[in-house]
């Protein structure tokens, strides 16, 4: 029986501001621990994190992450005050120009709904000591390249054991094998939910298929953060899942943690993002928001990422990632978010999707653990 996370409970949890907004308070962002070194005091965060289990930390400036804390309060306070406003499409954390031990602090952007004019819209010039400014935020499309992107299908492969990346006959790509309900292995396979399903739909299309040939069923599915997830096909063409993602000779292990990814945001980290429509490309977090109630519920996720990589309509679902390396020097992919859709203002392409930090709330979800180097 397919599972509808998006139920009318569901989809009022995605328009209930401060339910969100309990989900992803600033306690999320201080679990970290403070090292003195030689030179200055440093930071260690979260960077990967499998379930509740930190497996990568991050040392960063401590008088940096206290501005970014100051930051995220802001942008949170904010959400809350403007959470009615019907103009407000969100609000968000983006690079400014100041900067703290040669990183670059962050400015809150309160996102005027692109129905609106900005000029209509009155916001304050700061927030808790935090520089405040606005952006006219592009609608969110599904199916429109970010940029100058790749418009011919580049993966056209037909996978034994389809991997992160690989396309789906629905004309959308697999993000990543994960762990469901306690079952360990390569068995479930995680997609867009908008791949199955119209935004908002309890019935999903159960089948999925690789090149023709029947993958699995999906088994459950939340429009609002976009994911689904498919069972395999015991009896079927693929005996199960590839750990690995398309194109990059690195197995999945673990997600992006929150604190990281608002470190990626300021450091310009490189991350990637591998689709059936444009393989694989680069890039880096540009923003970290919070979505408003705003013509459609189906947009918002209550938190996203947003990135500068070039993607294609037909890549939703692909996973953006980070890669990382172990204490004995082996590369694995950290889920950052599966791509979701695109918004293409000013001629500038921006990716959009629901961090894995968040879809890792769920309980019966887990990005895989590391194993020994050489493993699949």
């Amino acid at each position: 029986m397919v599972s509808n996370t998006n139920s009318e409970d569901g989809k009022r949890n995605c328009v209930a501001r401060r339910t969100v907004l309990g989900t992803i308070g600033i306690t999320s962002l201080t679990g970290m621990t403070t090292v003195v070194s030689a030179v200055d005091d440093t930071t260690k965060i979260p960077y990967v994190k499998h379930g509740d289990e930190v497996v990568s930390w991050k040392s960063v400036p401590t008088k940096w992450w206290e501005a970014e804390q100051e930051a995220v309060t802001a942008m949170q306070d904010l959400a809350d005050q403007y959470e009615d406003h019907d103009a407000i499409a969100g609000v968000s954390v983006v690079n400014a120009e100041t900067r703290i031990d040669g990183r670059p602090t962050s400015r809150v952007e309160i996102e005027i709904g692109h129905k609106h004019d900005p000029d209509t819209v009155a916001v304050p010039q700061t927030d808790h000591g935090v520089d405040v400014g606005m952006r006219h935020r592009p609608p969110l499309e599904y199916h429109s390249p970010t940029s100058s992107c790749n418009d011919d299908w580049c993966d056209t492969s037909q996978y034994d054991l389809p991997p992160g990346g690989s396309r789906l006959d629905n004309g959308h790509s697999a993000t990543c094998a994960v762990e469901y309900a306690g079952q360990d292995g390569l068995d479930h396979l995680m997609c867009s939910a908008h791949a199955v399903t119209d935004c908002g739909s309890s019935t999903p299309s159960t089948e999925v298929s690789h090149e023709g040939n029947t993958i699995g069923e999906v088994v459950e599915h939340n429009s609002a953060q976009d994911w689904a997830i498919i069972e395999n096909d015991s009896e079927g063409s693929f005996p199960r899942f590839s750990g690995e993602i398309a194109g990059h000779d690195v197995s999945v292990s673990g997600y992006v943690s929150e604190q990281a990814l608002h470190e990626m945001r300021s450091s310009n980290e490189t991350t990637y993002h591998r689709g059936a429509k444009t393989c694989t490309t680069e890039g880096s977090v540009d923003r970290v928001g919070i979505d408003l109630p705003y013509d459609s519920s189906c947009e918002g996720s209550g938190m996203y990422v947003e990135l500068d990589t070039c993607t294609y309509g037909n890549d939703s679902g692909g996973p953006h990632y980070s890669i990382w390396k172990d204490r004995v020097g082996c590369k694995w992919a950290a889920i950052l978010a599966p791509h979701k859709g695109g918004r293409d203002g000013d001629g500038n392409g921006y990716s959009v999707g629901c961090p894995a930090h968040k879809i890792a709330e769920n309980d019966d979800i887990s990005f895989p653990s590391p194993t020994p180097c050489g493993m699949p």
